[in-house]
């Protein structure tokens, strides 16, 4: 059962077509794999990179080896290019926003009201943005304190939920996945 939710979940990942979603899963996958593993880890690790190997050979082989190269060479909505250059372009505007802003930020949502007067796209017709980075957007809504606060949360949670890995092993799986 868990192995068909698994692959479920990793194909639904490789089939968003975002690149970020795949390093997510490399990463979590990797972490897990440490954490969990015990004294195989460095054998799964081993096996789950040369199976990583293979089926990206068979993807950009494979069905997909034209979405792929026209990803990668092209320089219209969609590639990596145009991709690479909205991104930049969504990190500057929010670095923008916080710096107007520095210790409470724009405010809640406001970002996006921000973000639409710079849409050379959509122009006037545009609802805003996100810069697509969390931390950017943390600065740029909340400014510095709001920023910390939510990190620091964050790392607090992590911190307690490993602690309760570590000493209760009846909540191991649940404390890791949160």
């Amino acid at each position: 059962k868990w192995l068909w939710v698994t692959l479920a979940t990793f194909v639904g990942l490789i089939l968003t077509f975002t690149f970020g979603a795949w390093l997510a899963l490399a990463g979590t996958s990797v972490l897990a794999i440490l954490l969990f593993a015990g004294k195989a880890k460095w054998k799964f690790l081993f096996w789950g990179a040369l199976a990583l190997s293979v089926i990206v050979a068979l993807l950009a082989l494979g069905p997909l080896s034209e979405v792929i190269a026209e990803k990668a060479s092209g320089n219209a909505i969609g590639s990596l290019a145009w991709d690479a250059a909205t991104r930049l372009y969504g990190w500057k505007l929010a670095l923008q926003a916080w710096w107007s802003h520095p210790l409470l930020g724009v405010g809640i949502g406001n970002f996006e009201f921000f973000s639409a007067d710079y849409d050379f796209v959509l122009g006037a017709q545009s609802q805003g943005s996100s810069p697509h980075e969390t931390f950017l957007y943390l600065l740029a809504n909340y400014g510095l304190i709001g920023a910390t606060a939510v990190v620091a949360l964050v790392l607090t949670s992590i911190r307690s939920s490993i602690k309760l890995v570590r000493t209760n092993s009846s909540f191991a799986l649940v404390s890791a996945a949160l």
